[in-house]
């Protein structure tokens, strides 16, 4: 993680504490999600769900195996909307057709636009994970043992579009996620910090 995403209130300058620029970025629940966790999922397990916040997320392996068919949450969202007459799809739906689609079901969807995209993998001891921001997934640990891991997400600003697009669509369903707006919140003031950064250079450059 970039250490100048997350500044402490007492590293900000004078100047940006009269502005206001004094609250830190992070709050505690969101440092919460971005500590690394150790989970364990039993035998036989179905899941369908996203990763805490829909951040990015690596799952690490260390016993057992996990099979897991990933999608672009909006992509599916709105694909599903359009197949409802354009009622906005909330999670659960999108959420029970990866659960329950089928080979014809998915290459359908595939079809519809370039931009649609299903992934499968099967992981286990020693395998990576990676989930992008705004992925949903279902899988299932396969095999005779429990899957047993360790979870990191992380934030980037090139996370943003997408977290902040996401964040707007469930606050357009009446469901936000606080979680997710706080880590888009986040964001979004490393960006402002940046481009006055930036502005500041260009200035002092523009005056040499």
């Amino acid at each position: 993680m970039d250490d100048h995403l997350y500044p402490l209130e007492e590293e900000y300058p004078q100047h940006q504490k009269e502005a206001g620029w004094n609250t830190p970025p992070i709050m505690d629940k969101l440092k919460d999600i971005l500590s690394l966790v150790a989970f364990i999922i039993a035998k036989g397990r179905l899941t369908t769900s996203a990763e805490a916040a829909h951040l990015p997320t690596c799952r690490l392996g260390f016993v057992g195996t996990r099979s897991a068919v990933c999608t672009p949450t909006r992509s599916l969202l709105e694909y599903l909307s359009k197949l409802g007459g354009g009622a906005k799809c909330d999670l659960q739906r999108a959420y029970d057709w990866l659960k329950t689609v089928t080979t014809d079901a998915a290459k359908t969807f595939l079809e519809a636009s370039a931009e649609h995209t299903i992934m499968h993998a099967t992981v286990g001891p020693h395998d990576v994970l990676y989930l992008p921001p705004g992925w949903i997934f279902f899988e299932k640990v396969v095999g005779n043992s429990d899957f047993a891991g360790v979870r990191l997400q992380h934030l980037s600003l090139t996370d943003l579009p997408e977290l902040s697009a996401l964040s707007t669509y469930l606050m357009g369903l009446g469901m936000p996620n606080a979680n997710l707006q706080m880590a888009v919140d986040c964001l979004a003031l490393a960006e402002a910090q940046r481009s006055i950064s930036t502005g500041r250079s260009q200035i002092g450059r523009a005056h040499v």
